[in-house]
């Protein structure tokens, strides 16, 4: 009933939709083909980074963020279908009109919207499974016990100072496509 699930001859899949990597993990709405949605869910406000982010970026002290968590997805037949949850905790200046923007427009973001911010940037990407928490698969509408992909996401600048650090949930219907441009052999 919540169309994870389709029946395909004899065998029964699970419908994905493709997630694609490149710079950085953008809000669901962003990368689909069909029409998408993108909301906030409660306040968008300065917070202290919560100690399990700052233990896991070995920084000292407490640090004040702004602090936003979004839902994005797919509208289908005009019902919203969610793929992800991320929440997201900016360490770059952000003005009291920004903020209060952030809160009214849950497609302004500083990090991509704002023309001062440089372009050159480093992400650092780690994913990993497991279960979602049961207010996860309430938000992203699954079963108990339903496996879900997390990616944690640190954005530096050129010179690594951290710009904002983000964890997202991203639906099982979801396949992670990674698409970054390498080099094979760099020049000695």
């Amino acid at each position: 009933g919540k169309n994870l699930i389709e029946k395909r001859g004899i065998g029964y899949y699970i419908n994905r939709t493709p997630t694609i990597m490149t710079q950085h993990l953008p809000s669901a709405h962003i990368r689909l083909e069909k029409e998408g949605y993108n909301n906030t869910i409660g306040p968008v406000k300065r917070v202290q980074l919560p100690t399990h982010l700052a233990e896991k970026l070995k920084l000292i002290g407490t640090r004040q963020v702004v602090h936003r968590v979004q839902v994005s997805g797919e509208l289908v037949e005009g019902s919203e279908k969610p793929l992800q949850i991320a929440y997201r905790y900016y360490m770059l200046p952000v003005s009291d009109d920004k903020l209060h923007r952030m809160q009214n427009d849950s497609t302004y973001d500083p990090m991509w919207n704002d023309e001062d911010l440089m372009t050159e940037l480093l992400s650092h990407d780690e994913v990993t499974p497991r279960q979602a928490t049961e207010g996860e698969g309430d938000i992203l509408g699954l079963p108990e016990f339903t496996p879900i992909s997390h990616v944690f996401e640190t954005i530096s600048d050129a010179n690594g100072k951290l710009l904002m650090v983000q964890e997202v949930i991203l639906s099982p219907r979801t396949t992670l496509i990674f698409d970054f441009p390498f080099v094979n052999k760099p020049k000695s």
